[in-house]
């Protein structure tokens, strides 16, 4: 197991059943079990930090051995661990690393320990759990299998992990700084909160042998070279190295949080679309970025499902898309007791903003699909609030094509997304600006 740095911390080794020879229905039925979203550690860490709470990390030792079984399940006895001869079997009685079920088993248990002791988990991520006390928020508690996050005032803390510790064997890891492949950095002082993958970029450049490569100012080329690149017999790790920018692309890999004062919390949506640049498929690329408080809890970028027709269809597409994120993270907010306005979804197209609260020119818009206009029904229904922005203040143009040196730092900066190579990220951090909700809402 290796720390923030990368260095290894201690050696694990484990009994691994062959999982891979069980046969559904027979040696297992159920395998699912619910692991809590980042989007949603990042809100919690936030609720947590604007009320000056701990947040404390806990890991759960050997937690897939705690569950029981359900099955009838035989196993062979190891090498080197054998009683009364090789022909004597092992009939399992809990559950094992290896096994189809133990995630399941594991998050049962633990579920059916928590609710016994008074928390509550959360409707809209099932890795939150909450410890009430006349309707309001005491304790927060994020569940990714056996790692733990408890956040509060420490009496708190501790009580609930002495609880914990009546059945399951915890480590105390003190202030969460390393979580899930993420260093995590809290300065109460500042009320900041940084989330760092520079030690896997590293580990990444090294990896694929670019460790001394001339690094880009951009992600992308704006205009793409047509030259054709010449075939080579040398073996490439070409799906390894997509792997490892995927997970780069949907984590943190530099983040600033800026906490702001209070107990209550604004909640709005950038969303925007380029039109039908895939030269292939004329697909358009929707892409939104959520805030509380103009900080980064969640982002998108992908390939609309249709050929829309026109720029506005595009847009409109994409804010259905926006909507969908945007009352889940209202919806988060209201069950954690959390107060804000009404969630904001802001947008660069007056055509599409217009679509949003009313039909609009029937023959431009009939044929869009019913599924796109929950955005004009959560207008009507004032779950959320439509406003029109300028391009340039458009955070999330960044997410659906290739912009220039200029425009790509100006919205890398507005979403507080930090240069870990190359720059002082502490530098890039202290002026990162906070985007245009706030300015567009006071108008």
């Amino acid at each position: 197991k290796k720390d923030e740095c990368g260095r290894i911390k201690r050696f694990k080794a484990r009994l691994v059943i062959h999982g891979f020879k069980q046969q559904l229905g027979i040696n297992y039925t159920e395998t699912y079990a619910p692991v809590i979203r980042f989007e949603t550690i990042r809100a919690a860490i936030y609720y947590a930090i604007q009320r000056g709470w701990l947040v404390l990390q806990y890991d759960v030792k050997t937690a897939f051995l705690y569950g029981d079984l359900d099955e009838l399940l035989f196993m062979e006895q190891p090498p080197g661990f054998q009683i009364d001869g090789p022909s004597m079997v092992c009939r399992l009685l809990k559950s094992l690393y290896g096994l189809k079920q133990a995630p399941n088993i594991w998050n049962k248990t633990l579920h059916a320990k928590l609710l016994a002791m008074g928390l509550v988990r959360l409707d809209l991520d099932y890795g939150l759990y909450a410890l009430k006390k006349d309707g309001e928020v005491t304790l927060l508690l994020t569940v990714y299998v056996d790692d733990l996050l408890l956040m509060d005032p420490r009496q708190l803390c501790e009580e609930v992990a002495a609880s914990l510790q009546e059945t399951f064997e915890l480590t105390t890891m003190g202030t969460v700084k390393y979580l899930l492949g993420v260093e995590i950095l809290i300065n109460k002082t500042r009320k900041q909160i940084v989330y760092s993958q520079r030690q896997y970029v590293l580990e990444v450049l090294k990896r694929f042998h670019m460790k001394n490569c001339n690094g880009s100012a951009t992600p992308e080329a704006t205009a793409p070279s047509s030259v054709e690149v010449p075939a080579t017999k040398e073996y490439l790790p070409y799906r390894e190295l997509v792997g490892a920018l995927q997970y780069l692309a949907t984590s943190d890999y530099g983040l600033v949080m800026d906490v702001q004062p209070g107990q209550g919390v604004e909640v709005c949506a950038y969303s925007d679309a380029d039109y039908a640049n895939d030269p292939v498929d004329r697909r358009s690329i929707s892409g939104y970025v959520t805030m509380l408080d103009n900080n980064v809890i969640s982002y998108a970028s992908r390939k609309q499902e249709i050929n829309s027709l026109s720029t506005c269809e595009a847009e409109y597409v994409a804010m259905a898309e926006a909507t969908k994120d945007l009352i889940w993270l209202a919806g988060l907010c209201k069950e954690l007791g959390w107060k804000h306005p009404v969630p904001l979804l802001l947008g660069d197209n007056q055509g599409a903003i217009a679509l949003t609260a009313k039909p609009g020119k029937h023959s431009k818009s009939k044929h869009i699909d019913n599924k796109y206009h929950m955005v004009r029904r959560n207008v009507e229904l004032k779950l959320i609030t439509t406003q029109h922005v300028g391009t340039d203040a458009m955070v999330a143009d960044v997410m659906t094509k290739a912009l220039g040196v200029v425009k790509f730092t100006q919205f890398r900066t507005a979403m507080k997304v930090l240069p870990l190579l190359g720059e002082d990220s502490q530098t890039a951090a202290s002026t990162a600006a906070a985007p245009a909700a706030a300015a567009v809402r006071g108008n």
